[in-house]
């Protein structure tokens, strides 16, 4: 077991150290939109939260870290880590960095979307599945 771990860390931390030169200076437009995209999801679901309660986070993670730490401070330290995540990843994989990037800013962006306008236009399948499984 140890074998494998330690592997696994000389291999983590070699790709880091390779990867890591340069990145921000050349993702920097990536980082950028994304961390807008972010921001927007993050204070449409404070905003949400404070309208309909903290239980209309679809999400289970946020919810949760929403019901410990209140309507501001989940959403945020939720999306500080999600984000956080995302510059990880994107270091650890750079060569797919773009590819990874895209997703993640529509994704951001639709929540965002979502939570101002789009939960009163429709319900997505899943959502409703996911609040008739929570008891919503």
């Amino acid at each position: 077991m140890t074998g494998i771990l330690r592997a696994f860390t000389e291999q983590f931390s070699t790709r880091w150290r390779a990867n890591t030169p340069g990145y921000f200076r050349a993702f920097a437009p990536y980082l950028a939109v994304a961390f807008f995209a972010a921001a927007a999801d993050f204070w449409s679901t404070y905003a949400t939260m404070l309208s309909l309660g903290v239980e209309s986070e679809l999400h289970p993670a946020i919810r949760l870290v929403s019901h410990v730490f209140g309507a501001f401070l989940g959403p945020l330290l939720g999306k500080v880590v999600q984000y956080a995540a995302l510059v990880a990843v994107t270091i650890l994989w750079r060569p797919y960095a773009r590819i990874i990037f895209l997703p993640v800013i529509v994704l951001y962006l639709y929540a965002a979307w979502f939570n101002l306008w789009g939960n009163e236009l429709y319900t997505p399948l899943f959502a409703k599945l996911l609040l008739r499984f929570t008891g919503q």
